[in-house]
């Protein structure tokens, strides 16, 4: 039996936090905050797929250097109202019509929470 289900993780990284300018990529230890979650997602061998939504090209272009795809930036729910369910969303459907393709398990991983 073959198993077509697949996985994808959405890690949510807005730019504009009011509280912590930048936080998602600001320096913790030596890497960006974003980076331990992408490394993270990526070496648990769980997900087909581990994507970073985000409105921002400076954070797209450093989550591709830590290993994830960042295939496009997400263009709604990425506003100080939004919630991250509703980004995260949005994303999966940027994703699905991006991709051309649909996901049975979908994990939702925060950039801001480096120590899992």
């Amino acid at each position: 039996m073959v198993n077509d289900s697949k996985s994808i993780a959405i890690i949510p990284a807005r730019s504009g936090s009011q509280r912590v300018p930048k936080k998602n990529i600001i320096d913790f230890f030596g890497r960006p905050m974003i980076a331990y979650t992408i490394e993270a997602a990526v070496s648990s061998g769980e997900f087909d797929r581990v994507i970073v939504s985000t409105d921002s090209k400076e954070i797209a272009e450093i989550s591709a250097r830590w290993g994830a795809e960042v295939p496009f930036l997400r263009t709604e729910a990425a506003d100080s109202y939004s919630s991250v369910s509703e980004a995260t969303i949005f994303s999966l459907k940027q994703a699905e019509a991006y991709f051309k393709e649909t996901y049975d398990t979908v994990a939702l991983l925060m950039a801001n929470c480096p120590i899992r």
